[in-house]
């Protein structure tokens, strides 16, 4: 380029005008050149003056000054002891309780675990348990948090009595009804009725403060119930808890204590001691009260039941010795001679001493891990103890309630399940009980936000701020906690069992009492049921997109804040000039800043503060308001390691410490070729299939040697591998939308649920996933398969869509007052998309923005927020944001091609989860560029305001000004140029602006009745028609509806879907063009594959199948089948190259859907695999059980042998298509 550029221009022989033209284009070029000479020179400058100014740090706690076995870069460092010595911040006299509490445990199973004895101290508590039974209250209870492979299920039950010594409660379970029920649904609508439930089984006590519970039902009036929850009254009538017996005895052993006891089963379990009961006071024998780690409490266990009440041992890390034995005589015996023989022989002393030592530390580890308190529930599970769990479509089968006013509740009653109907206002809600905690030394307790969300390892951390302390130190951590008590003022939210009241849309899915659509006042989706952890729980997030103003962390000054912006901005700039997104190796970008991306990267290796959530804030802000500054790799790694929760959080840290990728490749290697070998012997056509099952044998053999390896080196870490539990669901391909959208709210509000890895089958079909992640070719195929039925025209309204009683929309008095259908009218067809239809009519296919750069993409069609359909609309946004979070978090494409526009409109939100509207008009977020380009709907807008808005503004700002009659010349001079419809959108015919927009009103654009019916831009918008001089009105208020009004709640409904399974603004790590590459497969430029584009798709080296050829040889095995692959100049890697070359782009997607499943180009390649015969013969194709087949889970092609290419070509098309018009994956014998 440079020497045609500098080349002599004597040398050109063109004519002048051409010349003139040369030059110019030469000069641009030249200019251009410079100017990104000049960019690059700035923006090194740039970098320089941000090393220089930024002082961001990362963690790595844990020296002190000491010695320290445990690192918190170290895998084992997730799942270490850290002693923890609690204290109640009130008591004059500090009563310590040790305990020793996994790392990454919750700050609410800690709170849960002080409330356990800490609560019967608490005058207030003890008021309102004791009302319990003064009123024979009937509560609905269940376990608060998840038990490993329990159901949780809601039971009723009525208080007995309460122990004020254990802070505990005796209850009954509700055994059955008064003269018996039949049926499924039980209605309680007066105080009358609960009188029907029987209690007559068993007693059990229960601590209701570790129990998820409501009061459904009080004997009486009490004075409790007739005013709010009072503390000042309360302290007055509060009784004492304990009596001094009690007192002198529970100084001698620390209540709060994590103990073990068999006391009601054979095998040890763990406690926490709540009462200790002197029986004896001659001999000082005790009993102990218990509870479980559910609140279910165990009375009167002997010392001699428990494990674990000496506080000095595990302090010591001596050897923990059993209550029971201490001071019996076959032990001082046995000292004796222990004594004896160590004064003989003093060398058997040494060695004893040594091996006493080595496996005394590791029996007071191993005793101290049982005790440990650990988190209450995860996802991963180790390898052998894998517990798959199934989740059914129940399309329609929602249950409903009779009543607004009433609550069902899914609840065991006896040997019934039945859904219990409650009217609201009978039910009562317990007082909300927080533990504040903080240090000795620092009394202001630290601020948590989300309890549930926040591990111990980031509590500690803002505890002691910027002091550097030990995690795992010997001395521990005292910590003070003061328990708060506060009235119920609004019902909590049971995700699971409160189904309130239900109505069916037009895809059989509920619209729950929390959805709740955009109104009037605020243009947000108000969403209540999304267990969205926002980044604002461990950075420091403002409500102001003011980057400057935001971008506030310590490390940062104001310096470094400016060219952060000045950085952003260019990179924004240079994308738009680029033509789209770049690859995403972008690690030499100029805009990326390699000393922070190398700092985050380092941050990301320590597994203690990355699982725990107790990075610097810096990680996530600065990349979330300047990804550009980072790389992409980088940010990937942010996303992967710290925003889907813990357990895949751990996931990663463990695929990154134990590094067994390799040799996980080679075990899918031999098994792969073991299974051809084990096929083609029980084929009926081998000569020899015990020699071939003997080679598989060896090669599963070698399989499990490097089972092996890998186990090895997960001892090497000190960690026990796991992997993620599976949700299996199955769904119907005739019903896939229904089913579909059933099995994600499902998957979305189930915590047991939530936090697995999908897996889907289709029912009818054999085809299944055979491995997780990239391999899982069914689940890849799910996504796929939605999404292109959700660009279905069989789903998805066309341009006109009938609104019923659109007729009053446009008069005031209707405005607000409007009723409509029922919305469990079933709808055949919802207005998801602005309609581009393809010629066959029946898929919506993606457009181009105005923006020049922009890829193609479908963006929501408008709808005012009247619309009749707008609750099923929602919905269904909500169920695509669902579906795009569960394919981001597991690795999947969702393959929907939505706009980077709408995606840039979903990004954008506060910590409260709306938009900012405010942000959102000003032009901040989509622009004139993010309309639809011209020639496609709607791309009038966007052509009269770049062709008729702009000239009629520089008319308008003529110096000298023109006058009144020569303006309206000029005005009616534009409106007739009949050039409007070639030059502004693109058409092949001549017409003006006065003809075609003769008949265009004030309301929706896109719309093609433009008549009542039709959505108003403006009040009686239909008796309002367009003309040249009000244009530029109608332009404003049609990309205020287009870019806001109409599509805000989508975009809403999106966030909250994404937000069902994590934060919503992790999205911000990214641009919305690398979201609508990534996760979308935009922009795979498959319409241009040229040949080297499409051998790139395909593996033609061979690798993977030396090992296997090597093992079979080795024991004298015919090897020749395995040796069998195509290679890079193979006439048949030739015929394929060849037919994707000739091939229409709707036809390279299919063939891309049939091998992968997915329409796009995905990571990974195809390896195209002969069919041979069990002799190793390349098979020719001439019978069916040769046709060409494809295993989408491994990526594999299989082939016949073909003599020319006309044959290859008009078989391979003919299966690729008849298996794109009869889905579906079933099992195939090699």
């Amino acid at each position: 380029d440079d020497h045609r550029l500098d080349c002599d221009e004597d040398d050109y022989e063109g004519s002048d005008d051409e010349y003139e033209e040369r030059h110019e284009a030469k000069m641009a070029a030249l200019q251009e050149k410079n100017k990104t000479k000049h960019i690059s020179g700035f923006l090194r400058r740039l970098h320089q003056i941000l090393a220089l100014h930024e002082d961001v740090f990362t963690l790595n706690v844990g020296q002190s000054g000491q010695k320290e076995t445990i690192s918190p870069n170290e895998l084992r460092s997730l799942k270490s002891p850290v002693k923890i010595q609690l204290a109640q911040s009130t008591q004059q006299k500090k009563q310590e309780a040790i305990i020793f509490v996994e790392p990454l445990v919750s700050v609410e199973d800690l709170s849960r675990q002080v409330m356990k004895t800490a609560l019967k101290s608490h005058p207030q508590y003890i008021q309102f348990c004791q009302s319990l039974v003064d009123d024979s209250a009937i509560i609905i209870e269940r376990a608060q948090a998840p038990t490993k492979g329990v159901e949780r299920k809601w039971r009723i039950a009525k208080i007995l009595s309460f122990d004020t010594r254990g802070g505990y409660h005796t209850i009954t379970y509700a055994s059955g009804f008064v003269g018996g029920f039949a049926g499924t649904q039980l209605h309680f609508q007066t105080e009358d009725d609960f009188s029907r439930l029987k209690f007559e089984s068993k007693t059990t006590l229960l601590m209701l403060s570790a129990r998820e519970y409501v009061i459904a039902h009080r004997a009486q009036n009490p004075q409790y119930l007739k005013t709010p929850f009072d503390m000042e009254d309360l302290l007055s009538d509060a009784m004492v808890g304990q009596d001094e017996e009690e007192r002198d005895v529970n100084d001698s052993v620390s209540l709060g204590v994590r103990v073990e006891s068999d006391f009601i089963s054979s095998a040890w379990h763990c406690y926490t001691v709540v009462a200790v009961r002197q029986i004896d006071s001659s001999n000082r024998s005790r009993t102990y009260d218990l509870v479980s780690e559910d609140g279910e409490v165990i009375g009167g266990v002997p010392e001699n039941r428990i494990r674990g009440l000496g506080s000095s041992d595990e302090v010591n890390n001596s050897v923990d010795m059993e209550v029971s034995d201490v001071g019996s005589r076959a032990d001082r015996r046995s000292a004796e001679a222990r004594a004896h023989l160590s004064r003989a022989f003093p060398f058997l002393t040494a060695r004893r001493q040594l091996s006493s030592s080595s496996s005394s530390n590791g029996s007071s580890q191993g005793k101290i891990s049982k005790r440990m308190l650990k988190r209450t529930w995860s996802a991963l599970a180790p390898i052998e103890a894998m517990c798959p769990v199934g989740v059914n479509a129940e399309s329609g089968k929602f249950l409903t309630s009779t009543s607004a006013a009433a609550t069902l509740w899914k609840c065991q009653v006896g040997e019934l399940e039945m859904a219990v109907s409650i009217r609201n206002d009978l039910v009562d809600f317990p007082p909300s009980i927080s533990v504040e905690f903080s240090l000795a030394r620092s009394p202001s307790p630290a601020k948590v936000a989300e309890p549930a969300d926040t591990t111990l390892v980031a509590l500690l951390r803002r505890l002691y701020e910027s002091e550097e302390f030990d995690m795992f130190g010997k001395e521990g951590h005292q910590i003070l906690y003061s328990v708060v008590l506060r009235p119920s003022k609004s019902p909590p939210r049971f995700d699971d069992m409160k189904l309130s009241q239900l109505e069916p849309t037009s895809f059989n899915t509920p619209l729950a009492a929390h959805d709740i659509i955009p109104s009037d006042q605020n243009n947000s989706l108000i969403d209540q049921s999304s267990r969205s952890r926002k980044l604002s729980d461990t950075g420091s997030y403002s409500d102001d997109d003011d980057i400057g103003v935001r971008l506030s962390c310590e490390g940062l000054d104001e310096i470094c804040v400016q060219c952060l912006e000045i950085i952003e901005y260019l990179a924004e700039v240079d994308g738009r000039l680029e033509g789209g997104r770049k690859k995403n190796d972008d690690s030499d970008s100029i805009f990326v800043n390699k000393g922070l991306s190398q700092k985050l990267t380092e941050q990301l290796e320590s597994p203690l503060f990355v699982v725990g959530k107790a990075i610097p804030e810096w990680c996530l802000v600065l990349p979330s308001f300047c990804p550009h500054l980072f790389s992409y790799d980088s940010r990937k790694l942010l996303l992967d390691r710290v925003a889907f929760g813990i357990s895949r959080s751990t996931l990663k840290q463990q695929e990154a410490k134990v590094n067994v990728g390799r040799l996980r490749q080679r075990m899918t290697a031999l098994r792969a070729r073991a299974v051809e070998l084990v096929g083609e012997a029980f084929s009926g056509g081998s000569e020899d299939p015990t020699a071939l099952q003997l080679q598989a044998d060896e090669l599963y053999g070698m399989e499990e040697a490097l089972g092996a390896r890998i186990r090895s080196s997960f001892r090497a870490e000190g960690w026990e591998e796991t992997a993620l539990q599976v949700a299996k669901a199955v769904v119907h391909r005739d019903l896939l939308i229904a089913d579909a959208m059933s099995i994600m709210e499902q998957y979305a509000t189930d915590p047991l649920l939530n936090r697995r890895r999908l897996e889907v089958r289709f029912e009818g079909e054999s085809g299944f996933d055979a491995a997780s992640g990239d391999e899982a070719g069914v689940t890849r195929g799910f996504y796929a398969d939605v999404a292109e039925n959700l660009l279905n025209c069989e789903y998805v309204a066309g341009v006109s869509f009938s609104l019923t009683c659109a007729t009053r929309l446009n008069t005031p008095s209707a405005m607000n007052s409007i009723t409509f259908k029922a919305h469990g009218e079933p709808c055949s067809k919802l207005p998801l998309w602005i309609p581009d239809i393809d010629s066959s009519g029946q898929v919506i296919i993606p457009t181009p923005r105005a923006a020049p750069s922009s890829l193609i993409g479908i963006f929501p069609r408008p709808i005012g927020k009247l619309h009749p359909q707008l609750l099923e609309v929602l919905n269904a946004f909500r169920f695509m944001g669902r579906l795009f979070a569960a394919a981001l978090r597991d690795g999947f494409m969702f393959p929907l091609p939505l706009s980077a526009s709408f995606l840039k409109l979903v990004q954008h939100g506060n910590t409260a989860g709306n938009i900012d509207t405010d942000a959102v008009r000003g032009g901040n977020i989509l622009s004139s560029s993010d309309l639809p380009r011209p020639g496609f709907l709607g791309g009038e807008v966007y052509a009269v305001e770049m062709h008729i808005c702009r000239a009629l503004d520089q008319i308008d700002q003529a110096d000298p000004p023109l006058s009144e009659a020569e303006l309206e010349r000029e005005y009616c001079r534009i409106a007739s140029d009949k050039s409007f419809a070639r030059e502004a959108l693109g058409k092949s015919y001549d017409c003006s602006f006065d003809d075609y927009f003769q008949d265009r009103t004030f309301v929706d654009p896109l719309d093609p009745t433009q008549g009542i019916e039709a959505h108003p831009l403006c009040q009686n918008g239909h008796n309002k028609s367009v003309t040249i001089h009000n244009i530029r009105e109608w332009v404003a208020l049609a990309k205020d509806f287009m870019l806001h009004d109409g599509v805000i709640g989508q975009a809403v409904a999106f966030r909250a879907g994404v937000g069902d399974f994590f934060s919503s603004d992790y999205l911000r790590l990214f641009t919305a063009e690398e979201l609508q590459s990534d996760v979308c497969g935009v922009g795979d430029n498959v319409d241009n594959w040229n040949e080297g584009d499409i051998r790139k798709l395909f593996k033609l080296d061979g690798k993977g199948a030396t090992e296997a050829l090597v093992a079979v040889a080795a024991i004298g095995g015919n090897a020749e089948a395995l040796s069998r692959r195509f290679g890079p100049s193979s006439p048949t890697i030739k015929f394929v190259i060849k037919a994707l070359l000739e091939a229409s782009p709707k036809q390279r997607r299919m063939f891309l859907s049939f091998v992968t499943s997915v329409p796009i180009v995905t990571p990974g390649q195809i390896e195209v695999v002969p069919v041979v015969s069990s002799s190793g013969e390349f098979l020719p194709m001439r019978d069916p059980g040769c046709l060409p087949r494809a295993n989408t889970c491994a990526r594999r092609l299989y082939l016949p042998k073909f003599e020319t290419y006309q044959s290859f070509k008009q078989v391979l098309w003919a299966v690729v298509e008849e298996e794109f018009k009869h889905k579906g994956f079933f099992e195939w014998s090699l």
